[in-house]
């Protein structure tokens, strides 16, 4: 069956010497290194496979404003 999984780094600033038990709670988006969902990789070493999510995410937040603003 498809699975979903995320792989952190572990050599990081945030997660460098930490427990396993604990980098889920230390680790920030910058960590992550490979996103998969229902066994299709979205994240392959840091990089989304949309490309630059931020500014995806900004662009469509200012469509809706420039919208709602009409």
């Amino acid at each position: 069956a498809p699975a979903d999984l995320v792989a952190v780094r572990t050599s990081t600033g945030r997660t460098a010497g930490t427990d396993r038990e604990e980098v889920a709670l230390v680790a920030g988006a910058a960590d992550v290194d490979t996103v998969v969902v229902g066994g299709q990789v979205v994240v392959e070493a840091g990089v989304h496979r949309l490309g630059d999510v931020a500014r995806l995410l900004a662009d469509a937040v200012g469509d809706v404003r420039a919208r709602a603003a009409r």
